[in-house]
Parts: C-alpha cells; sequence; structure tokens
C-alpha cells in the first residue's frame, strides 16, 4: 500500500476522464499526468484502465485515440520517480500498445476469491458495521457467495445490514 511505501497515493478513474468534447480528454490526462510528476515520488494507481485503454478499433474516437498516444508517450519519456499501478477487469480489451514490453514491469491476475477468503471477508466487513461475526453463519454466507467478488460480498453485507434496520 502507498502508506507501507511512504508515498503518496494518485487515483485516477479512466471512467470519469473520457469527455465528448474536443480536446478535454486529453487536457484532463495531461493536467493527471502533470501532477503526477509534480508530486513524485508518487504511486499513480489508474483505475479500470480498460475503459480508456480498450482495443482500438475502427470505430475507435479520435480523442480517444489522442489521450492514448499522450499517456504511451508520457510512460515512455517518464524520468520522475512515478509507480503505476492499473487495475483492470477485462485484460483482453485492452489496446495491445499499452501491454508492450517495457510500459509496465508486472501483471497479476487476482482471480475471485475462494470459500476461505469469502469467509475471511465476510468477517471483515461485518466487523466494519459494529457487529460480531459469531453470531452470523459466516460458513454458510460463504458458500452461497460462489462467484463473488469482494465488492459484492461488501455489498450483501450493506444490504443485509439496511434491511434489518427496516425490519
Amino acid at each position: 500500500s502507498a502508506r507501507y511505501m511512504q508515498m503518496p497515493l494518485l487515483r485516477l478513474d479512466m471512467s470519469e476522464i473520457a469527455s465528448k468534447w474536443y480536446g478535454e480528454t486529453t487536457n484532463k490526462i495531461k493536467q493527471a499526468l502533470n501532477l503526477a510528476c509534480a508530486v513524485s515520488p508518487v504511486i499513480f494507481w489508474w483505475d479500470e484502465v480498460e475503459k480508456m485503454f480498450g482495443s482500438t478499433g475502427q470505430g475507435t474516437h479520435e480523442e480517444t485515440m489522442r489521450a492514448i498516444s499522450t499517456i504511451l508517450t508520457w510512460m515512455q519519456e517518464l524520468d520522475k520517480p512515478v509507480f503505476i499501478i492499473a487495475t483492470c477487469n477485462d485484460p483482453k480489451a485492452l489496446n495491445p500498445a499499452l501491454m508492450r514490453a517495457g510500459r509496465f514491469d508486472e501483471v497479476f491476475y487476482v482471480d475471485l476469491p475462494n470459500q476461505t477468503e469469502r469467509e475471511e471477508i465476510f468477517q471483515i466487513h461485518v466487523q466494519k458495521v459494529k457487529r460480531d461475526p459469531d453470531g452470523y453463519k459466516i460458513k454458510y454466507f460463504a458458500e452461497i457467495t460462489n462467484g463473488y467478488s469482494v465488492a459484492e460480498i461488501e455489498a450483501c453485507v450493506q444490504d443485509a445490514l439496511n434491511n434489518a434496520f427496516f425490519e
């Protein structure tokens, strides 16, 4: 984590960057890149990177292509201590130019949580809402949520808490 590395963390939500206005997407990208360089050393987290770097095809918008080009050039010329972490839900959708050698040092795959991990996730989120996990069927909840992501499990706990409140 950024705290462990004693570095600031900047989060760039790619779904928030795109704009329908000519030049606006590229301007937002340039501002974010300049900010990362200004506060370096920094961990620069690109969230949902496939929303900006989806595979380019016949229908790719000119503005998107300019923004991609801006980022790729910046990555190539980067001489500041900016540690880039990108999250992606669909790596197959990424533009191959982004995955070319030298752009990212490592690629990690994080699968959906298994039974034991789901039990731990339920315990954590039940404790977060100030409840005792021993009072709940955590093992059963983990069994019936096979295929759920961490965010979906957290939403289950929140929904259950809200439903209990309204009952």
